[in-house]
């Protein structure tokens, strides 16, 4: 089991903590009563639900200084190659309650869940880890004040310990599982064996080796009578044979002769075919020019085609570009005058703007001095306004103060009257009966009455007061200035709005000499568009100018394409006509020659593109081959088709004796067989029977292993032995180095583990604390380094604190070397000068993380 993550929270001195265990030596320490030791107890209440200090009683282990009385905890932890997590929830308060969950965590952080009862939860950690929380608190975990439980525990116990650890419950079923297993298959393997010994001894009963030789002499006797006949027959076959190749060889040269005669007709024909070819392939050249001459009329009519089509194109794109003129020049004779008037326009608005400037300008000047009169005018309106609610605030302030004070000095009159008594109080109780009183001079005489009087009240209202008097007299100076402030912003008002109406009255003047000089509001900005307008006149003016040059250009090069196309077009219908009259010829002159040669122009066109096949030459090679074809038959006219009877007649007994051979082998081949099979029985006989015992000895081996090994308690005490003699052997290395040679450990039967100090044997119960401390340490190493793939952690609580100085280093040197291992080590100390021989560590104090280095 190797722990990976402990939270807690609430559980015994713990308050909140998330520990996340490293590969390694991790010391922990903090200290008394800080919460150390209850992280153990944490995992351990966890795994099984209960724990060191209050066993089973699950409800004592809520921290009782938690509010809500509920205490929680999840642990995660690796075994066998898979992570678990347990979650453990306690309440104590008036509905207890304990719940317990447990979860495989799977890849990507899924979670299946194993078991969710409290019984459950603990039943399948013991199965998972192999070990219950009695053997955990022994081995993997040595709790404060139990460091030394392991070593003096008795025989019994300290094997079943070493059996929880080291020997896997299922691994001995699973051999014992195995061992049944193998017996039975021995036994089938024996049955099986049997039955085949019975079948081999029931085969070599049925057939005899003496009959099997007898049948098979016979046998070959037939066979070499038949073979005797067999040869006498072929040699008649092969001569026979002979002639009968010579007979067949006469019939297929009377059928090629017969298909000779055939193609020799055919050829003939062929013959006249390729003369034909030949005229039409001289005939060729002229056909050529033919039709070259009618390609090169077909191109010279299409170039014609061409022209006029161009023609036609160029004259719609003159005409089109005539109408683009007229438009243009249309277009620029109206803009021309549109551009005329608006600048007659011009002139007489520029002149009314001219001797409207002066006005304008100091139009300006006063439009700036009226804004800047009514912005300070309405500043002086907001200002009077606050002013006027600052004061109204201020008087109602004044009046809540008044009102406060008034009842601060009705209190303070009601306190003064008990001030003075209290007063004499405070005289009269200094004075003893007969004293001379300081107030009167008389002489004092009974007891001071006791008056009840809060000074500090009294003293906070006269404080009071006082403050509220001089808050009084400042608002009321406020006030004094915001009324003078007031009047003199109303002055100021009067005169800005004064100079406005005078401003306002100037601006109106000027508006009226403006409009009898004929100027309109907005004139600047129409004059700037008119110029614009007036620009983009001549722009366009400028544009249509342009297009109308170009078009004229346009149309003078129109006019010249139109008469160079014209001219062409009349050398090519003059090359037109003297291409006809060539053609026409020519035509005349190829149909004169086809008529020559016998040839319509269909059979012309068909003959002239084939090849001629050399038909000639192939008659003349088949005239020949008909010729010796005639001669061979007539030389081997005697032979006659009953040389074919004769001949079936001779092959049909030689394949009744080669029917009657494959018989007789067939059956030799199954005699000989048979034999073979006979001799390989007996040997497989002999190997079964050899078998059959060799089985019959493992059956017995594993039988009597099976008795041995499965009585218990020989061997848990073979068992322990043989580990406690590995354990203890790195056990007594590691007090070598501790005690310098003084203690050695060993186990003996009956009575547990034995020390010897110095050669004298002690029990474990005699030691020291610091002595038992020392040893248990050391035997909690050796079981991790021995037991190491099955514990991957252990645990050590308060262990050290009765050791001194000189063997804390030795533990201390030797607990380092631990960490070759690879596994979680935790050690719990208060001891400074221990935990300061290590690098990792965690320290808690008041059952929280302070720091983690």
């Amino acid at each position: 089991m190797r722990p990976e993550r402990l939270v807690a929270k609430n559980f015994l001195g713990l308050k909140s903590v998330d520990i996340n265990f490293e590969k390694g030596i991790t010391i922990i320490e903090g200290p008394n009563g800080a919460g150390k030791s209850s992280i153990f107890e944490a995992i351990s209440f966890a795994l099984f639900g209960e724990g060191i200090r209050y066993g089973r009683n699950v409800y004592d282990y809520v921290n009782t200084e938690s509010p809500e009385r509920r205490a929680q905890l999840i642990f995660r932890f690796e075994r066998g190659g898979k992570r678990y997590e347990v979650l453990r929830e306690i309440e104590s308060g008036v509905r207890k309650k304990h719940s317990a969950v447990l979860v495989e965590v799977l890849e990507e952080g899924k979670k299946a869940r194993q078991a969710v009862k409290v019984d459950d939860v603990r039943k399948k950690i013991e199965e998972i880890l192999g070990v219950d929380s009695r053997t955990f608190t022994k081995t993997i975990f040595l709790p404060q004040g139990k460091i030394d439980e392991l070593l003096k525990s008795t025989p019994g116990e300290i094997s079943r310990i070493i059996s929880d650890v080291f020997l896997d419950e299922d691994i001995l079923k699973r051999l014992e599982d195995t061992l049944n297993k193998k017996m039975n298959e021995l036994n089938q393997e024996t049955s099986g064996y049997e039955r085949l010994l019975s079948e081999i001894i029931s085969y070599l009963d049925r057939y005899r080796l003496e009959d099997l030789k007898k049948k098979l002499s016979d046998l070959l006797s037939e066979k070499k009578r038949l073979l005797d006949e067999e040869e006498k027959l072929r040699g008649e076959e092969k001569r026979l044979s002979y002639l009968v190749e010579r007979y067949r060889e006469i019939v297929e040269k009377k059928e090629r002769l017969k298909k000779l005669l055939q193609e020799k007709t055919r050829l003939e024909e062929e013959v006249k075919q390729e003369r034909k070819i030949k005229k039409a392939k001289e005939l060729k050249p002229i056909f050529e020019e033919l039709r070259i001459r009618e390609s090169n009329l077909k191109r010279i009519s299409d170039e014609i085609n061409r022209y006029v089509e161009r023609l036609r194109k160029l004259q719609t794109e003159r005409e089109n570009a005539s109408k683009r003129l007229l438009l243009y020049e249309e277009d620029l004779s109206r803009k021309k005058e549109q551009a005329e008037k608006l600048r007659r326009g011009l002139e007489e608005a520029e002149e009314i703007l001219e001797r409207s400037r002066p006005i304008l300008e100091k139009m300006i000047r006063t439009l700036e001095s009226i804004r800047q009169a009514e912005e300070e005018v309405e500043k002086l309106h907001k200002d009077l306004e606050e002013k006027k609610r600052e004061l109204l605030r201020i008087e109602g302030i004044v009046e809540e103060k008044k009102t406060v004070l008034e009842e601060t000095k009705k209190s303070l009159a009601e306190l003064k009257k008990n001030h003075l008594a209290w007063l004499v109080y405070q005289i009269a109780s200094q004075l003893n009966d007969g004293d001379t009183c300081p107030v009167c001079g008389g002489e004092y005489h009974g007891k001071a009455k006791a008056v009840d009087f809060d000074r500090e009240q009294f003293e906070e209202m006269e404080k009071r007061k006082s403050s509220l008097e001089s808050e009084i007299v400042i608002l009321e100076e406020r006030k004094k200035n915001l009324s003078s402030a007031i009047e003199e912003t109303k002055e100021s008002l009067m005169i800005r709005e004064k100079d406005l109406s005078e401003l306002r009255k100037e601006k109106e003047k000027m508006e009226e000499d403006l409009n009898r000089l004929g100027y309109r509001e907005g004139m600047e900005r129409t004059l700037k568009e008119r110029r614009r307008a007036v620009e983009e006149l001549e722009k366009e003016c400028r544009i249509l100018s342009e297009k109308i040059i170009s078009e004229r250009t346009k149309i003078e090069q129109f006019d010249d394409q139109i008469r160079n196309i014209m001219d062409e077009m009349k050398a090519k219908r003059r090359e037109l006509e003297d291409s006809k009259a060539e053609l026409s010829h020519l035509k005349e002159d190829f149909m004169k020659r086809l008529e020559d040669a016998g040839l319509s122009v269909e059979e012309f066109r068909t003959l002239v593109n084939e090849e001629p096949k050399n038909a000639e030459d192939r008659l003349k090679a088949v005239e020949t081959e008909i010729r010796l074809l005639e001669e061979d038959i007539e030389k081997e006219k005697d032979l006659s088709p009953e040389i074919l009877e004769e001949h079936k007649k001779i092959l049909d007994h030689l394949e009744k004796i080669k029917e009657k051979l494959s018989e007789l082998n067939r059956e030799e081949g199954s005699i000989r067989h048979i034999l073979e099979e006979v001799k390989a029985k007996e040997e497989k006989r002999k190997e079964l029977e050899s078998k059959l015992l060799e089985l019959k000895k493992r059956l017995e081996d594993f039988g009597l292993l099976k008795r041995l090994l499965f009585r218990k308690d020989e061997f848990y005490s073979y068992f322990t032995e043989k580990v406690l003699e590995a354990v203890l052997k790195r056990t007594n290395s590691y007090l070598e180095v501790l005690t310098n040679g003084r203690f050695e450990i060993d186990f003996v039967s009956g009575k547990g583990f034995v020390i010897y100090d110095r050669g004298t044997e002690r029990m474990a119960s005699g030691l020291s604390g610091g002595e038992s401390s020392l040893i248990a340490i050391s035997l909690a190493m050796s079981l991790a380094e021995v037991a190491s793939g099955r514990l991957d952690a252990f645990f050590i609580d308060e262990g050290f604190s009765s050791l001194d100085t000189e063997n804390k280093a030795k533990v201390a040197s030797v607990l380092k070397e631990l960490k070759k291992l690879n596994k979680v080590i935790v050690l719990i100390t208060h001891d400074r000068e221990f935990s300061n021989a290590f690098e990792r560590k965690l320290r808690i104090e008041e059952g929280v993380v302070v720091s983690n280095e």
